[in-house]
């Protein structure tokens, strides 16, 4: 009998239970007290894109949109730049392999501006837009924790790449609470 490799959280859960997670993520968000700036940033009728991507190990720059989902409120031009930022920031991950965090080609200086908000989850890449990049971050990693894709301690690795104080206070917080991961 041979072993298999255990399955990646994606492959079994699927769009509509991560989708479902990531709203139940940004409504918790929206409701805390735990973290006034959260819940300021992330109102009733805050909205945002985001998007799943899967990178063949085995082929280099081969990577293909899995699914993607808007998320909240906002208007069609909204959801378009949202949706324009969110594939920007996997085409960035997917480019520079060694990058674990959109936060590494980060980029303003320039007309089109390259953001932050966006993480590679060994062949996955999940990135979200619509809120502040550090909120876009928080609600990224909150929702990874919380369906299995990382662990509390690489979240807080990779938080720390852009210095995301916001996720590291809540999640130090809502773990001291026991409250974490708090997804639906």
């Amino acid at each position: 009998m041979t072993a298999t490799a255990p399955r990646n959280p994606l492959h079994v859960m699927g769009e509509t239970d991560f989708a479902r997670y990531f709203g139940a993520t940004m409504a918790n968000l929206a409701s805390t007290t735990v973290l006034p700036a959260a819940q300021k940033i992330v109102a009733t009728d805050a909205g945002g894109y985001c998007q799943v991507f899967y990178c063949d190990p085995n082929a280099p720059n081969d990577y293909a949109p899995c699914f993607g989902f808007r998320l909240g409120k906002g208007t069609a031009v909204q959801f378009g730049e949202w949706f324009s930022h969110a594939i920007d920031k996997g085409w960035r991950l997917n480019k520079w392999p060694e990058h674990c965090s959109a936060w590494e080609s980060r980029d303003l200086r320039w007309e089109v501006k390259h953001w932050a908000g966006g993480f590679r989850f060994g062949p996955f890449i999940v990135t979200f837009s619509g809120l502040a990049e550090h909120f876009d971050e928080m609600l990224i990693l909150l929702t990874a924790v919380a369906v299995g894709l990382t662990t509390k301690e690489r979240a807080r690795e990779l938080a720390a790449i852009s210095n995301n104080t916001h996720y590291l206070e809540l999640a130090a917080t809502l773990e001291s609470e026991g409250r974490f991961p708090f997804a639906a």
